[in-house]
């Protein structure tokens, strides 16, 4: 077995090193090296800026050769594992595994590992290096071309009080962009709410206007985009208006149900089926299709006028972001109880958003953690749970939230509570 080059001193150039023990418990030492400075000045010890853990003897698989005690991976001081281990379990956290799964894989793969399932370990790398893995990733404002393609998800938990009844417990707002024929999940984050206020948040988080926008008939959403960027184009998704068009037909029934179901997916092929259609429907005479189409008609109407010619970065509907979010979707709705601090979920949703466009790397996080850490001298500059929520007080339950059930919530919302989609009360 050969050795490999020992590290240079950093406050002496040219000076000898030697090693000079170790340090730490058992299982976890370091090495620790001696400098003898060649001006003559007296010697003294050091360690490098990330330690490395002792090898033991193994070889290393990826560069084919022995590797020396001295040269195992590098970890952040005060941590027991190594910068790599974490870079392997932010990965496998974005492809969807669970707080326990993670932390419980990564001890049994520590030499000598415990056998314990507690998340806290892998939340804690969540909070301190999420960010630092997204940062060469993060966009730095709003697409200036093709189609930003936005949408929410939500999450509704039973109520303590009253068994029979759910509220809307937290939401997910997400951005899509269509730029150059890639689609790149832009932004995600979450909220306690989808008002008017999170949405001005969520867009207000990056500066620049998209030129075309693509969502559904979300009255907060829609008003919030015309506030702020008034020249850009609005394009109802095709799919969501469709789909509220059959619902609207399954709760009439009857005769006019049986004449238009059939024919709502071909009405939605152009401008000259959707004439046809709308004008066939209006002889029927029911009131409510009549108000339906008083009130939805003339858009897309106007939209097949502008729709032109199917292109890569002009989407009709919300649907390839629904695609990419269904994943993180899953994920986190069977833990949907247990997730309640805001500003973790939003750092857990980076590596969500890093592994579906195609990002999560173990070698580039790994890379990533120890440019940072070495450039704050091996310590993490973020301390461990400096985001935990007060006792009793989460920050992803909003408090009046549990005083309007979802069942009940248009009865009851105020001028900034907007239902989920404007034709819900048809």
């Amino acid at each position: 077995m050969r050795s490999g080059p020992r590290p240079a001193c950093g406050r002496h150039q040219g000076s000898r090193v030697q090693f000079f023990g170790r340090y730490g418990v058992a299982g976890r030492e370091r090495q620790r090296f001696r400098c003898f400075p060649a001006d003559g000045s007296l010697p003294h010890t050091f360690t490098e800026p990330l330690p490395r853990m002792l090898a033991h003897g193994r070889e290393c698989v990826e560069c084919e050769r022995s590797v020396a005690s001295h040269e195992g991976l590098q970890a952040p001081r005060s941590y027991r594992f190594p910068a790599r281990e974490i870079a392997r379990t932010l990965v496998a956290l974005g492809q969807g595994q669970t707080y326990r799964q993670a932390a419980e894989r990564a001890r049994l793969r520590l030499a000598g590992g415990e056998r314990s399932r507690h998340g806290q370990l892998a939340a804690d790398w969540v909070e301190v290096f999420a960010p630092v893995v997204f940062a060469p990733h993060s966009p730095d404002r709003w697409p200036q071309q093709g189609t930003l393609v936005v949408d929410h998800f939500y999450f509704r938990l039973r109520r303590s009080d009253i068994t029979t009844r759910s509220y809307y417990a937290w939401h997910v707002l997400c951005a899509l962009a269509y730029v150059d024929g890639h689609r790149v999940l832009w932004r995600a984050q979450a909220f306690t709410n989808a008002t008017p206020a999170s949405w001005r948040e969520f867009f207000a988080a990056l500066p620049g206007a998209p030129p075309r926008i693509v969502c559904d008939a979300h009255s907060g959403m829609l008003k919030v985009i015309e506030e702020r960027w008034p020249q850009t184009e609005v394009y109802l998704c095709e799919w969501h208006l469709r789909h509220a068009l059959e619902r609207l037909l399954e709760k009439i029934g009857g005769h006019t149900a049986e004449r238009l179901l059939p024919r709502t997916e071909a009405a939605f092929a152009g401008a000259r089926f959707w004439e046809v259609f709308a004008g066939e429907a209006r002889e029927l005479g029911d009131l409510r299709v009549d108000a339906w189409l008083d009130r939805w008609s003339p858009v897309i109407a106007s939209q097949f006028a502008h729709r032109g010619r199917p292109a890569e970065d002009r989407p009709l509907s919300t649907g390839g972001l629904e695609e990419l979010i269904k994943p993180i979707q899953d994920s986190l709705y069977r833990r949907r109880y247990g997730i309640k601090n805001r500003a973790r979920l939003n750092r857990l949703l980076l590596l969500f958003q890093l592994e579906a466009n195609g990002h999560a790397d173990e070698r580039g996080y790994a890379k990533s953690i120890r440019g940072w850490l070495e450039a704050t001298g091996g310590r993490p500059s973020i301390p461990r749970r400096a985001i935990a929520d007060p006792a009793a007080r989460p920050s992803l339950r909003d408090p009046g939230a549990r005083l309007t059930p979802a069942r009940t919530r248009r009865r009851t919302r105020t001028s900034d509570q907007v239902p989920q989609l404007s034709w819900d009360d048809l």
